[in-house]
C-alpha cells in the first residue's frame, strides 16, 4: 500500500499503517537474503568447478608432453629402424652374406616403436579424457555462474524495493509532528 493509498484510507490508524509497511520491508529484506544466500551457493560451485577444471587441464597438459616425448621417441626409432632395414636390403643386394645383426637391431628397433606408440596412444586416450572432463566442468561452471547472476540480480530488486518502503516508513513518520 502507498502513502497516498494510506492518507486517502482514514480508517486505518498509523500503527497499522506503519505495521504494514514494516512487514512489507521485512519482507523484501528475507527475499534479499534469501537471493544473497542462494548467490553464494552458485558462486561456491561455480568456483570449485573452475579449480577442478584447471587441475583436470593441467594434469591433461602432463599427458600431453608425455604423449609428445613417446612420438619423439617413436620418430627416432622409426629412422633407426629404417636405416637398419636398408643395410639389410644392402647385404642382399650385393651378397654380402649374413646380415642377422641388422635384422636384429631392425626388430629392436621396431619393438621400441611398437612400445613407446602404445605409450603415446594411452597418455593419448587419458589427456583427451581430461580435456574432456575440464570442460564438462567448465560447463558446469558457466550453468552455475548464470543461476549466480539470476540471483544476485533478483537479490539487488528485492533490496532496491526494501529501500522504497524504508522511504515510505521515512516519509510516514516525518509527517508526524514533533513530541
Amino acid at each position: 500500500m502507498s502513502i497516498e493509498e494510506s492518507e486517502a484510507n482514514p480508517l486505518k490508524s498509523f500503527d497499522e499503517l506503519l505495521a504494514e509497511l514494516n512487514k512489507e520491508a521485512a519482507n523484501h529484506k528475507r527475499d534479499r537474503d534469501n537471493f544473497q544466500n542462494q548467490a553464494k551457493v552458485w558462486a561456491d560451485k561455480r568456483d570449485k568447478c573452475n579449480a577442478l577444471a584447471r587441475s583436470k587441464a593441467s594434469q591433461a597438459a602432463i599427458f600431453k608432453e608425455q604423449r609428445d616425448e613417446y612420438n619423439r621417441e617413436v620418430k627416432v626409432a622409426k629412422e633407426q629402424r629404417d636405416k637398419w632395414n636398408n643395410t639389410v636390403t644392402d647385404y642382399r643386394e650385393r651378397g654380402l652374406g649374413n646380415s642377422s645383426e641388422a635384422k636384429n637391431q631392425a626388430n629392436c628397433y621396431h619393438q621400441q616403436i611398437v612400445q613407446n606408440s602404445a605409450n603415446g596412444q594411452a597418455a593419448h586416450e587419458r589427456m583427451s579424457q581430461l580435456y574432456s572432463e575440464a570442460d564438462e566442468l567448465h560447463q558446469q561452471s558457466d550453468d552455475a555462474h548464470k543461476k549466480f547472476l539470476i540471483c544476485t540480480k533478483a537479490g539487488d530488486i528485492e533490496h532496491q524495493n526494501y529501500i522504497i518502503v524504508i522511504k515510505k516508513i521515512q516519509k510516514l513518520r516525518d509527517g508526524l509532528p514533533d513530541d
